[in-house]
């Protein structure tokens, strides 16, 4: 005879009684849907019991998970089943002691959708509710690398993007970090489309009709031509109509392979599992695409983010995260730097020798590559929505906060879920490159607060960099880091856009793997700007000398391109003069690092003639001549 009755469920934030009295069932709110990895709180009344356990099955009752057990439990813990996107859950409890007495309820549980990237040597896991590089079927480590031979090693636990700002005055705090503060579907008139209903990853790939493939090829062939443009995805109209007609227009392609999801925040569950904060109406629409490619793009993956204010707040100071749990193959020893030149945070081994990676160990970065846009001069220009804007600019990261996940050393650590306390904690502190408690890093080397911390350079020796740059500093360990941007205000109906790129570099030793990765984020940054029409991009080689190749063509009337090629790291200035000697215009003057270049030039207002294009790099002096024909 069962005397253990469930009375009700309902979410860990409601508080709990234990009735030791009269049974009565009352069933679960019809219709009710609960996320997989949120905490439910069974509230049931029976009889004073010594010990029970809990129990889940999701195939009727032939197969149960162990869930917890102990003396009158009442929080139960979905575990995150690699299943379908929807799943009744069995929930029973049963006494440890006379397992005749249980009883069970069966409540609806949706999983969010996992597809993962995997057209280059990375593949990386992504779920519809905004989790990042995390593998659903081992609940582990979600970023591997490299994978154009098969070797499962990994190098991120977790990352997501952070939010925070004030609504009326109250700091709102939340995303995806160890808890997801998202859930899948966009807002239309200020609530969100059921989870049931828009719960689903669309990936494409190039070419996937030539796919041997069968059942993959139909996979992308689904998604294409259910491509959810009506839902904000990019989309290229063939027609000329304004409107997407299947069939007809086309999905736009920002790389080889790519995905594409919508979240919000409108749950309020959900925003007060991650850190006890209230919805704002913010919507998600997330582009992950990468390159099949065999140069420095084979090693990267960038997620796109269009940041949709659809409340009615005006959100005041607002500040974006990209937070990252790295495990950098074994994540006891790891250390993480940052680059502010670069927009750059990063992980690398403390020692040459990782029990994942071997020697010699890679490192492993997020980089901001466009950051929001704010108001400027007239003259500034920002990249939004694939073009360049005037008066705007994009803003860089406004700092970098290291977190050492444990209370010590008087550092930053991982703030407790589920309580409003820590959205103080994360948007006060962590947020803006700062302690828990709001109080600055110290540089030990200048004794200054710092926001940019730990942005020395382990390979030279120069500033502060943990280990050997950083004395008194924690031991090598388990990190996680925010990589900060921001402030800036959005009015309802604002639209922001921001772009990270994933991606990892090996060099000769451990330290110099964090130099081959500085060198591959210059690299990114130059291809990413390259398609917003920039004069300067590159050729997907290296090189071993400098040299001023012939223009080409030549002679030429509309345009020609100009490339060159560098065997180190060198300031780059290419000038084009008259037969004369007199200056007309300078094509390239900045930093760059060893690779071959491309330089389009298109004549304005030059007449035929002869003119002499010159490069000054380092040490390194060419002239050549070109042809120009009216």
């Amino acid at each position: 005879m069962k005397k253990i009755v469930f009375i009700n469920i309902v979410l860990i934030l409601l508080a709990h009684e234990i009735y030791p009295q009269q049974i009565e069932i009352i069933k679960p709110e019809e219709n009710s849907l609960h996320q997989t990895g949120v905490q439910i709180k069974i509230v049931w009344e029976g009889p004073q019991l010594s010990e029970v356990y809990t129990q889940s099955s999701i195939d009727s009752g032939v197969s149960w998970k162990n869930i917890n057990r102990g003396p009158y439990e009442d929080t139960v813990h979905i575990l995150p089943f690699y299943v379908s996107s929807l799943a009744k859950h069995i929930i029973r409890i049963t006494e440890i002691n006379n397992p005749d007495n249980y009883d069970e309820v069966t409540i609806d549980v949706y999983y969010p959708v996992y597809k993962y990237i995997n057209i280059n040597n990375v593949l990386m896991w992504i779920a519809s509710n905004g989790e990042g590089s995390h593998d659903p079927r081992t609940d582990n480590n979600g970023f591997y690398w490299p994978m154009r031979i098969i070797t499962w090693k990994s190098a991120i636990y977790k990352d997501g993007l952070v939010f925070g700002g004030r609504v009326n005055g109250e700091i709102r705090v939340n995303g995806n970090l160890f808890r997801q503060g998202l859930q899948p579907g966009y807002i239309l008139d200020s609530l969100p489309a059921n989870p049931r209903e828009l719960n689903y990853i669309w990936k494409i790939r190039k070419n996937w009709e030539s796919i041997s493939d069968d059942s993959l090829r139909e996979e992308f062939n689904r998604d294409f031509n259910s491509w959810p443009a009506d839902f904000g995805a990019p989309w290229q109209d063939i027609n000329n109509d304004g409107e997407y007609t299947n069939g007809i227009d086309r999905p736009l392609f920002y790389g080889d392979e790519q995905l594409y999801y919508v979240a919000n925040d409108l749950n309020e569950f959900q925003t007060a599992y991650t850190y006890g904060s209230s919805p704002i109406g913010l919507e998600f629409q997330v582009l992950t695409y990468a390159f099949d490619s065999t140069n420095f793009l084979n090693d990267v993956v960038f997620k796109r983010y269009f940041i949709i204010n659809k409340s009615n707040y005006n959100i005041d100071e607002m500040l974006l995260s990209y937070w990252a749990d790295n495990d950098m193959g074994d994540a006891s020893d790891d250390y993480v730097g940052c680059d502010s030149t670069l927009n750059l945070a990063f992980t690398w081994n403390s020692t040459n020798n990782d029990a994942a990676y071997g020697t010699p160990p890679p490192s492993v970065g997020h980089m901001l590559v466009q950051g929001p846009i704010v108001s400027s001069v007239e003259n500034d220009s920002a990249m939004f929505k694939g073009k360049w804007i005037s008066g705007y600019t994009n803003l860089n990261i406004s700092s970098f906060g290291p977190n050492f996940k444990n209370r010590y050393y008087n550092l930053s650590y991982d703030p407790i879920s589920g309580i409003y306390e820590s959205s103080l904690e994360v948007y006060n502190g962590l947020m803006r490159g700062l302690k828990n408690n709001g109080e600055p890093f110290i540089n030990p080397h200048t004794n200054q607060p710092e926001r940019f911390s730990l942005a020395g350079d382990p390979e030279t020796g120069e500033g502060w960099y943990e280990g050997d740059g950083w004395q008194a500093g924690p031991t090598a360990g388990d990190r996680r880091y925010y990589l900060n941007f921001g402030t800036f205000n959005m009015a309802p109906g604002d639209t922001q856009e921001v772009v990270i790129a994933i991606f990892m570099a090996l060099g000769s030793s451990n330290k110099n793997s964090v130099t081959a990765l500085k060198e591959k984020a210059s690299l990114i940054h130059q291809f990413y700007r390259q398609n917003f029409n920039i004069r300067d991009s590159f050729v997907s080689e290296r090189t071993e000398s400098f040299r001023l190749y012939q223009n080409y063509p030549n002679p030429f009337n509309s345009g020609t391109t100009i490339r060159y090629s560098l065997k180190e790291k060198a300031h780059v200035r290419i000038k084009l003069f008259d037969v004369l000697g007199k200056e007309i215009t300078s094509l390239v003057d900045e930093e760059k690092v060893p690779w071959t270049y491309e330089v389009k030039f298109n004549p304005v207002n030059l007449s035929s003639g002869v003119y002499i294009y010159r490069i000054e790099a380092g040490e390194f002096r060419q002239s050549k001549k070109m042809i120009l024909l009216r």
